[in-house]
């Protein structure tokens, strides 16, 4: 069995799909989280109560790894329009949108991880993981216009995290594209290689440093699946990242 390496991608976050910062000082110290614990071995669950931040804010250093999720960081002020991709961008989830399903309404934030991805599921996607997986909820974050996010990490094994999935509620549309946008922004201009594309019809991004990342919109919530470097050849990540947004997000959609 590998032991993926830890998710270093600096756009992981992602949840939301924002940048990942080094560590330091927060102004999200008030946010509670509640970490759900579940391995194959054992139906015992493991509840706590974090008070600390998930990282630091307002800053953009790369190449930080994260072992217990990626983490927003973004001007709160910043739109889609004022990023040197917004108005592209845009267009194309227009184009997609147009394409898509009609948008169910569903919490995100009640998705089942165990449901979201399955191992079978990872396996097609991924290969052979560790057994270990993590379902962590965040409360809402007023300054970036987040109402909460939810965390699935699969393939837990000590401080390793292989794959999350990522689902961030903001409090509209709106405010859910542009955090979007600038997510892509930011990793283009740290040197992804990215392309565009979309899940069940929705516009999405595949960003790809140190790992892989997709992040998809659908309604006022973004779903994003985040891969630690070295778990798949990078030749053929965009396909197994396509692969599993499509089933996750057709599996919170369907369930929820």
């Amino acid at each position: 069995m590998r032991t993926p390496r830890l998710l270093s991608l600096s756009a992981a976050v992602l949840l939301s799909g924002a940048v990942l910062v080094g560590c330091g000082s927060s102004d999200d110290t008030a946010r509670s989280t509640v970490i759900v614990t579940e391995t194959a071995a054992t139906s015992a669950v493991d509840t706590t109560a974090d008070a600390t931040a998930d990282a630091t804010a307002g800053t953009t250093t790369a190449g930080t790894g994260a072992t217990s999720g990626a983490v927003e960081t973004s001007d709160p002020s910043t739109s889609a329009s004022e990023t040197s991709t917004g108005s592209s961008t845009s267009e194309a989830s227009a184009s997609a949108t147009e394409s898509s399903a009609p948008v169910v309404s569903v919490d995100p934030l009640a998705a089942d991880c165990t449901k979201i991805m399955n191992p079978t599921e990872l396996g097609k996607a991924f290969g052979q993981l560790p057994a270990g997986t993590n379902r962590i909820l965040e409360a809402a974050n007023p300054e970036r216009e987040i109402t909460g996010r939810l965390k699935c990490q699969y393939g837990v094994e000590g401080g390793s995290i292989a794959v999350q999935v990522i689902l961030a509620q903001f409090t509209s549309q709106q405010a859910a594209d542009a955090q979007r946008t600038l997510t892509a922004t930011s990793e283009r201009q740290a040197g992804a290689k990215d392309s565009t594309t979309t899940v069940l019809g929705y516009p999405a991004d595949v960003l790809l440093r140190d790992g892989g990342l997709i992040v998809a919109g659908y309604d006022s919530w973004t779903l994003s699946v985040v891969v630690a470097n070295g778990i798949v050849p990078e030749d053929k990540l965009p396909a197994a990242l396509e692969g599993a947004a499509e089933y996750a997000l057709n599996q919170v959609v369907s369930t929820g």
